[in-house]
Formats: structure tokens, sequence, C-alpha cells
């Protein structure tokens, strides 16, 4: 393998210096620009989640839709939102089966073309709403396999610098999908005497199932499964490729590659591959099924699943009734959300993961607490002042999700699962996950047209318990890599063993090259020594 001579980095790891073959700034090095937009196009499975989620909320406010679709009931428009959640819980568990024999990719492209099938369903045959329906369910199948496999081959591919921010914008991907949705279907609503103004909208579930299935080829593998299979030689191909820009000797390489291995090496079964019983076997195991299954009841019953699926019920109840209005709040909240995440995604690295969690938990109380008295005002006096307090909130409580709730839905959840246990992981939490989602989908609507605002006061309770529950079982993450947090919750002594493994192979790569004199200085360029911290927890 050629190596192209970077700007060499220090890096200080666990008070040990490695250096690493890369330019300081990703966009200045080749192979870490090549690398990033390799992650960009794996964060395209969470795109299809926020399109979906903000097109269905967006389409009931389009006429020729309802029309189109039968003029449906609350419980009938419940079930059509819902029917992508049936397809995830469908497919959820093979995608994971899949995703650890076949590896990341191929499951993904496998997916992608559901998706696209789904798509078309929904968008040719649309003169009834169960072909509509059953459209949806389909995208919702074909959608579970790049999630499963991106969430995971995302963090696993990336180089340590980036692996947490990749993540969180995993999650946060959810917003491009949301605002295209939003604002494509805005400009439709001015699309008349046809029904491709919900029909193009509806089309462009198909975008991010396309980008992928087309640009997963050129996409490396991801590392830490190859390792858990046993082809070590080829991960270390690739850690060195886009790690180090082809040296093999590097450093930064070389820890990594004995960290996974050591990792591996304490999650391991028998048989490679853990069974799902292993679950429950042992305290760590335990705890990881209660952050994985409490991660997504955290996700779906935090209020958010009202907000992103049914905002327009909810601004009906406080007096905003035009479709135009109700299309651009939609939309801005949207674009209000993105530009919030990316520097959230950009810095998310710096902060306490327990902190985020708190202080975001805190945050939705007191914007949901708002929400539900103006709500009460408005519905009890007409007072349109309240109502405009309640869509102010809306967008904060939106923000206060977003923190925690959102950007480490995956970026907190992965890393604490070894790699044998980490499709499984994801497969389990977002499982439980579209089974509440359904759930709320088709009781939601059903609940506003009893209660009203009300049905606020469920979900500020469930806030409460969040709180207490984040509190006692959610340890702290930050600072620590990849291999390190797999082995978080199977005590000190596993994360000790991961630590020296890293340790020894630095040492070794050191020792080896302290007797050949001038092979340090043939690497590094004009360019001086960066020195930072490697911060990839």
């Amino acid at each position: 393998m050629s190596v192209v001579k970077a700007a060499d980095s220090a890096y200080l790891h666990r008070g040990i210096s490695v250096r690493n073959n890369t330019a300081k700034s990703w966009w200045r090095d080749p192979s870490l620009r090549g690398l990033m937009w390799r992650c960009v196009i794996l964060l395209g499975g969470q795109y299809i989640n926020g399109y979906d989620g903000s097109v269905m909320n967006s389409l009931q406010s389009v006429p020729s839709f309802l029309t189109d679709m039968g003029n449906p009931d609350s419980q009938t428009l419940g079930l059509m939102t819902g029917g992508i959640s049936l397809g995830y819980l469908i497919a959820l568990i093979p995608a994971s089966i899949s995703s650890d024999k076949f590896g990341r990719k191929r499951p993904a492209m496998f997916g992608c073309v559901f998706i696209i099938i789904g798509t078309l369903i929904e968008v040719f045959k649309w003169d009834s709403h169960w072909a509509f329906f059953g459209g949806r369910m389909v995208v919702g199948f074909g959608g579970a396999f790049p999630i499963i496999a991106g969430s995971s081959h995302v963090i696993e591919v990336a180089h340590p610098r980036h692996a947490q921010g990749l993540s969180a914008a995993f999650s946060n991907i959810y917003s491009v999908g949301s605002i295209i949705a939003s604002w494509t279907t805005f400009g439709c609503l001015y699309w008349y005497g046809t029904n491709w103004n919900w029909r193009l909208p509806a089309l462009g579930q198909a975008l991010g199932g396309l980008v992928q299935l087309i640009a997963m080829p050129f996409i490396p593998e991801s590392p830490r499964w190859l390792v858990s299979v046993g082809r070590v030689d080829e991960a270390h191909e690739i850690l060195a490729k886009w790690h180090a820009n082809g040296d093999m000797n590097d450093e930064l390489v070389l820890l990594e590659l004995a960290e996974i291995q050591e990792a591996v090496r304490i999650t391991s079964t028998e048989n490679s591959q853990y069974r799902w019983a292993d679950w429950v076997k042992t305290k760590g195991n335990r705890h990881r099924l209660f952050i994985v299954i409490f991660n997504a009841v955290i996700s779906q019953w935090a209020g958010s699943g009202i907000i992103s699926s049914y905002l327009s019920l909810i601004l009906k109840t406080i007096g905003i009734t035009s479709a135009v209005q109700r299309q651009g709040i939609n939309g801005g909240m949207s674009l209000v959300t993105l530009a919030y995440c990316i520097p959230l995604s950009m810095y998310i690295e710096r902060f306490s993961r327990r902190a985020l969690w708190l202080w975001s938990t805190v945050f939705m109380i007191v914007c949901f607490s708002v929400i539900t008295g103006c709500s009460a005002t408005y519905s009890n006096t007409g007072n349109a002042q309240a109502g405009r307090v309640v869509v102010a909130f809306i967008y904060l409580f939106n923000l206060g999700y977003q923190t925690a709730y959102g950007a480490l839905y995956y970026a907190y959840m992965c890393p604490l699962l070894p790699t044998s246990m980490r499709t499984q992981g994801v497969a389990i939490s977002l499982v439980v996950g579209y089974a509440m989602a359904f759930f709320n989908q088709y009781a939601n609507p059903i609940a506003f047209d009893a209660i009203g605002w009300k049905y606020y006061f469920v979900y500020l309770g469930l806030l409460f318990v969040y709180l207490v529950l984040i509190y006692f079982f959610f340890p702290e993450t930050k600072g620590l890599s990849p291999e390190e947090t797999s082995v978080l919750l199977d005590g000190t002594e596993a994360a000790t063993m991961v630590k020296q493994a890293g340790e020894a192979a630095t040492e070794e790569r050191k020792n080896h090259i302290s007797g050949q004199p001038g092979v340090e200085n043939d690497k590094a360029e004009t360019s001086e020594t960066n020195v930072t911290t490697l911060s990839v927890g």
C-alpha cells in the first residue's frame, strides 16, 4: 500500500503521545477528506427517518392528499402514519442478524432497494389509502437496514477524532430530511390543479436510499466487524488507508488495532457471535440492556413524537388553522433545529454526557410546563398571546430534546456496546422505539380529539421519571475510546486491559523506531507537529 505523507500530528492518548500521519484539519488531509464524505453518506439512513416524519406531518395540511386518501378519519390517518413503524418492526431483527453476518455494507444496500420500491408504491398507486399504507410499510422495512448498519458503521469506520461528532450527526441528520420534506411540501402547496403537489414531496423519500445505493460500493467496510470475524489484515489495511494515508506502521493505527482486538477478545463468546440470551447473563450486559431499552422509551415518550408527527393538530388547538401558516411553522422549526444541531455535533465531545442528558431533561420539563399552561389558557380564554407563546416554546422544547435525546441516541448507546453486540443493541432499541412510535402515531390523534391539551400531562409526568433514572443509571463516557467505552459496564479491569493493549502496541512501535535512525524524520513534512487531546468518547 502506497503511503501519502501528511503533516504528522502527535496525540496525547491516555498520557501517551502517539503519532498519526494525518493533518490536524480533516479538509487538509487526503485520506480524511475521502473518509469524511463517505461517513456523511452513511448518515443517509437517518435522512429517510427525518424526511418521513416531516412529510407525513406536512401532507396532513395538503387538501389534495386528504381527498385522494378518501378524507380519512383520525384513526385511519394514525394507521397510515404508523405504517412505516410497522415496516421497521418487521425488519429490525433481520437487519441486525444480516449486519453481523454479512458486514455493514451489503445489508444497507439491500434495504435501499426496498426504500425505493416502497416510495414508488406510495406515489404511483395513490388511489387508495391502503396502498399508501402498504408503501409506507415497504419503506419502513427497507429503512431499517441502513439505520441498523449505518449507526454502527459510521462510528466503527470514522477516524477517532471525528467518531463522536459523526455519531451525533447520525441522529441530527434527521433534521436535514425534515427540512427538505417541510419546504418541499410548502412550495408544492402553490402547485394548483394537480395531485403532484403531494406526490412530489412523497417521492423525495427515495432520495436517501438512491444516494446510498450508488455510493455504498466506494465506502470501506467496518474494521471492527472485520476483526470480529477474524479478518484482521483487512481491518489493518483499512485503518492504515483511511486513518493514516496508507501507513501500516502508524502509531495511532497500531493502537486502534490492538484495542479493537483486545475488546473483541474480552467480549467474544465461543461462537464469536453474541446470542440473544447473553444480554441477561452478566451484570454488565443487563445494564446495557436497560440503557438500550430505556434509550428507546425516552426517545419516543418524551413528547417529541407529538410535535414531529402531529404539529398540525397541536396548532389547531391554539387557533392556527391556515395550511400555509402551519407549513411555515413546521418548516421554520426544522431550519432552527438544523442550525442548532450542526454546531452541537461539532463540539459535543467537549461536554459531559451525563450533564447533557440531565440538563436536557430539566429544560424539556420547563418548556412542556409552559406549553401545557399556555395551551390551557388559550383553551379557556381564547387568548391569542398564549397561543403564540406555545409556538415559541414548542421550538425551544425541540432544541432541548435534540441536545441529548436526539444527538446522543446513537452517540451514547453504540459505544457502550461491544462490536459483536452493537447491531443487536441498536435493533432491540429500535424495535422498542418503533413499537412505541406506532402506538403513539395511532393513539395521539385520538387522545387529542378526546382531551386536547390535557394530554400533555402524561408526558410531563414521564419526564420527571426519566430525570431520576438517568441520574442513577447513565455512566459518564466522555473522553473514552470506543473500545474502552464498550467494556465500561464490565468493570474497571476490562477497561484497563483494553487500555494496556493499546499502550503495549504503541510502546512496541516506538521501541522498533528507536532502533532505526531517521525513520521518524522521513514521515514528517515541513508543517510543525500539532499536539492535541484525542477525545473520542
